[in-house]
């Protein structure tokens, strides 16, 4: 994420670690002891948070992939490179922990904090959105159709429809 001006690290730090304690699967930790993945969520789990600063007006921004053991520490990792005029913000989250939809979930919500911490006066503080913790788990479910005398049918029966849909046009090439 490149971000512009000055950025207060502190409360950059702060802001992800807020928005962390909000996003129970990348707060949480994995025990393998029983032969299985149990997700146990951490309180105070930590995150890696690494600052460097470069006397550039604009940081490097190249990334090399980041290792993320999520047996023993939360899945996000991040880098603040700062230069004079710009930094780079760096973010590695643990696939297993989120996936794209609650990855930016996650940015929008640390970013809107560290815009509440920020606030100038005059501005408008960004609000935080509601989340729900638990659309992870339902993301992968299908919705149900229904016939039309009611009944619920299954899923690859409603594919079928558009199917139907399209086999009784007439198609014309030019």
């Amino acid at each position: 994420i490149h971000l512009s001006g000055k950025v207060a690290p502190e409360l950059l730090e702060q802001s992800l670690t807020f928005a962390l304690r909000r996003h129970p699967l990348l707060n949480s930790t994995v025990d393998e002891s029983k032969n299985d993945w149990n997700w146990i969520q951490r309180l105070n789990a930590t995150m890696s948070f690494e600052l460097t600063e470069f006397q550039s007006a604009q940081p490097p921004c190249a990334v090399s992939a980041e290792n993320i053991n999520v047996r023993d520490t939360s899945g996000a990792k991040f880098e603040l490179r700062m230069g004079t005029c710009s930094s780079v913000l760096i973010c590695h989250l643990h696939h297993a922990c989120v996936d794209g939809i609650g990855g930016l979930e996650f940015l929008a919500d640390a970013l809107a904090r560290y815009g509440q911490l920020t606030e100038n006066p005059g501005c408008e503080a960004p609000e935080l959105k509601d989340l729900d913790p638990d659309s992870l788990t339902r993301r992968s479910d299908v919705p149900t159709f229904n016939r039309p005398n009611g009944e619920p049918a299954p899923f690859w029966e409603w594919l079928q429809r558009p199917l139907q849909f399209l086999r009784g046009l007439s198609l014309i090439h030019i």
